[in-house]
């Protein structure tokens, strides 16, 4: 398990290099242990090409709030949990999904699509606080796995 998890992250460093181009942004990324919904947010929206990889973290996080992709009440320097990340990923990428996913289109949903799509642990929780090199992992493997859906 230890070995798909760093080679997945080794996929993730790699895989993830091409969509954007600053090291220090991703050095970041890395060594935080828990991310913000607005460091989230700067690789969601430079991976989907929705801005440049020279915004900002508030930025990044006002713009995909614009597409209602985080309620009001949430701020740019909270901690991301995992079914957020799940859902912030699918979202700005118009993943279809499965039947629940594509009616509902919730968090809740997303994380469960995630989970079938082995993109994260079948015993993954929701609630937990995801680290910089776990949200690489998702994007890696949503690029993997997820646009083929």
């Amino acid at each position: 398990m230890r070995r798909k998890l760093v080679f997945a992250f080794i996929l993730a460093v790699f895989g993830f290099a091409g969509f954007c181009q600053n090291s220090g942004k991703i050095s970041e990324l890395l060594a935080a242990e828990e991310i913000s919904n607005g460091q989230a947010s700067y690789f969601v929206c430079v991976y989907q090409n929705l801005s440049d990889e020279n915004i900002l973290d508030d930025e990044a996080f006002s713009v995909l709030a614009e597409k209602k992709l985080f309620a009001g009440s949430e701020k740019s320097d909270e901690k991301i949990t995992l079914s957020k990340a799940c859902y912030l990923v699918a979202r700005a990428s118009n993943m279809k999904g499965g039947i629940f996913y594509s009616i509902f289109g919730s968090k809740r949903y997303a994380f469960r699509e995630f989970k079938a799509l082995k993109i994260i642990p079948d015993k993954a929780d929701p609630m937990q606080k995801v680290s910089g090199q776990e949200f690489l992992a998702i994007l890696n493997g949503f690029e993997q796995k997820g646009k083929t859906k």
